[in-house]
């Protein structure tokens, strides 16, 4: 059996984590991860992983490799993150991996810099105008030009995910 669908074929959501499962449920499905930030050591004596730090470890933007190793695949995870209750935590996670992606690139700046590499300077010049920091010398944007700006971004993940289950739907056929 597999352990991210319920025995009728469907995938699991709110049933992948420990905090949404009942005592009852867990017996039938055990609960896999846990919504937490931080793994979680139950009374029944199981360990269960972050899917958040999971998601921040595998440092995958795209998603689909997040996917593929810690749920039942894309699909699955197109499923999983429009859950109303699991939405918000996705999001946090999605935060929390650009920063750290972001770090990551200002780290390899700061390096190039110390190493004198052929892109010292530009590199010097990028940390000293504070390129890191995601801002432009605008002043903060509007209300309005957030919410166009997430509408543009929900529109664009729509587009890619109904596009990619066409393919999907394509590639079983």
């Amino acid at each position: 059996m597999n352990r991210y669908k319920t025995s009728g074929g469907q995938f699991r959501t709110l049933g992948l984590f420990y905090e949404y499962s009942t005592v009852a449920e867990r017996k039938v499905l055990p609960p896999i991860y846990t919504i937490l930030d931080q793994d979680k050591e139950a009374q029944d004596g199981n360990t269960y992983p972050s899917l958040g730090r999971l998601y921040v470890d595998c440092g995958d933007p795209t998603e689909y490799q997040f996917a593929l190793k810690h749920l039942g695949g894309w699909r699955h995870w197109l499923k999983l993150r429009k859950n109303k209750l699991i939405a918000p935590y996705v999001q946090a996670w999605r935060d929390e991996l650009e920063v750290k992606l972001r770090s990551r690139g200002v780290i390899h700046q700061i390096e190039e810099v110390q190493n004198g590499g052929k892109g010292a300077n530009g590199a010097a010049k990028w940390l000293a105008e504070k390129g890191f920091s995601g801002e432009d010398n605008r002043g903060r944007p509007s209300k309005k030009a957030i919410a166009d700006e997430a509408r543009k971004l929900d529109r664009m993940h729509e587009d890619i995910d109904e596009h990619l289950e066409r393919m999907d739907d394509v590639r079983t056929h």
